[in-house]
């Protein structure tokens, strides 16, 4: 973990070039469902949503703007 924390910080390294990271490149929607089709536990910024069958998130590149 510590070297993960450092990629995130470092403007040299990247996360995704780590051998244990997998980097989801070119997706723009992911789903997630259960293997053998139980409810999934849904939490979203550390609230609790209840189950869900499944859970679609989509992925807009560069939608955040961080101004410092």
């Amino acid at each position: 973990m510590p070297f993960i924390a450092w990629r995130a910080f470092s403007t040299r390294a990247r996360v995704a070039d780590h051998r244990q990271v997998s980097a989801l490149r070119d997706f723009r929607e992911l789903t997630v469902r259960s293997a053998d089709e139980r409810a999934l536990p849904l939490q979203v910024d550390g609230d609790y949503l209840g189950e869900v069958a499944e859970a679609r998130y989509s992925i807009l590149p560069d939608a955040l703007s961080v101004v410092s």
